[in-house]
């Protein structure tokens, strides 16, 4: 039974995936969390803007409080979709991202259960149909657990093992994304991650076809669809498509420290660190002017910067600067100026000008 199910799904979706898209440009930034009662559609109505097939409910309804605001929605079955405010067959600049909250509920995973539904959202060609659907597959375990994976155009298996499944324990709110990006030389690359309620990305699996060429047979966004759902009324919240990530990386340069004094020859290493912020798509490069984990050069005598750059794979770029000096007069050790010292670190003026006097050679230098 439960394989001409998912055989009916993937026909469905292959015959509904087949319809043109209705705009060429890239649409504006959508969400809808479900907080006006046009936020839904009834049967026969167009889900450009709104969610078609979804019931609204307030906060609490069997028990689910909403994910935000006082409302959410439930999907009695399969089929409710939405498109992002309009399909589009032209790839945005940097990609987009997508995303929608499922509730789910350990207590719908009893013993011997085996409750599935599959989530897609999908990729235009640039002639406005349908190009590839990224679904998730979500089920229960039996054992008060739900299991995901993640695959390509028709419902799958969720514990698929050559799927690397993932499995989650604890009810809640959990928001499934799809970021669609460049990969490089212009293939197309789809992060798909779970996040828990608190931002935390649990897992995530990153889909690539080298045919998806953006601009050549990839185009822009297409719908979210809840492809098969056996789960009873399903909660759904916070449905979004956001364009380019603009959020610039974040770094970190721990040594050379930021306005340090080292001591001529002094051992010091390259440490740092570049971090895509949330929303963001991973760190393509990150690079200073040495490897990091490499010597950096304190030979020479001077003042000097030691800059930092990271770019994502959106194309938001960012630098960070650290100014340090290196000091090769024992004079620098009076008054106090043996304190100062970050590498080496002098436990007396006599050993500051004792590193000097042996030209670097002391407290195990070269």
């Amino acid at each position: 039974m439960r394989f001409f199910s998912i055989l009916a799904a993937s026909v469905a979706l292959l015959l509904f995936a087949a319809l043109p898209a209705t705009a060429a440009a890239p649409p504006a930034p959508y969400f809808n969390g479900f907080e006006s009662p046009t936020d839904v559609s009834p049967p026969g109505a167009d889900a450009g803007e709104t969610m078609f097939g979804a019931v609204r409910v307030p906060s609490g309804t069997n028990g689910v409080p909403s994910a935000d605001g006082g409302f959410h929605a439930i999907a009695p079955g399969a089929g409710p979709f939405m498109r992002y405010g309009g399909y589009s067959s032209v790839w945005p600049t940097g990609g987009y991202t997508t995303s929608v909250d499922i509730y789910l509920d350990t207590a719908a995973s009893p013993i011997s259960a085996d409750l599935r539904f599959d989530w897609s959202s999908a990729i235009s060609d640039p002639g406005g149909y349908h190009r590839r659907d990224f679904v998730f597959s979500v089920g229960t375990n039996g054992t008060g657990g739900w299991v995901m994976s993640a695959s390509n155009n028709a419902p799958g298996w969720p514990a698929n093992p050559a799927r690397d499944p993932y499995t989650i324990t604890t009810t809640g709110w959990y928001t499934f994304e799809h970021r669609f990006y460049d990969a490089g030389s212009g293939v197309l690359a789809v992060d798909m991650s779970v996040i828990d309620s608190g931002g935390t990305v649990l897992k995530t699996w990153t889909l690539s076809d080298p045919t998806d060429i953006i601009g050549v047979t990839v185009g822009g966004n297409r719908y979210g669809w809840l492809v098969t759902n056996a789960i009873p009324n399903l909660p759904l919240d916070n449905i979004t498509r956001n364009g380019a990530d603009a959020v610039p990386p974040a770094i970190t340069i721990s040594t050379p420290a930021d306005g340090a004094i080292y001591a001529l020859n002094a051992a010091v290493v390259a440490d740092y660190e570049c971090v895509d912020n949330p929303g963001g798509s991973g760190i393509a490069t990150c690079a200073g002017p040495v490897a990091d984990g490499a010597a950096v050069d304190t030979a020479t005598a001077g003042a000097f910067a030691f800059t930092v750059a990271a770019t994502d794979v959106a194309g938001n770029a960012a630098s960070a600067t650290n100014s340090y000096t290196v000091v090769a007069d024992k004079d620098q050790c009076k008054k106090g100026g043996w304190q100062s010292f970050t590498a080496p670190i002098f436990k007396n003026q006599g050993d500051c000008v004792s590193y000097f006097a042996s030209k670097g050679k002391a407290k195990g230098n070269p």
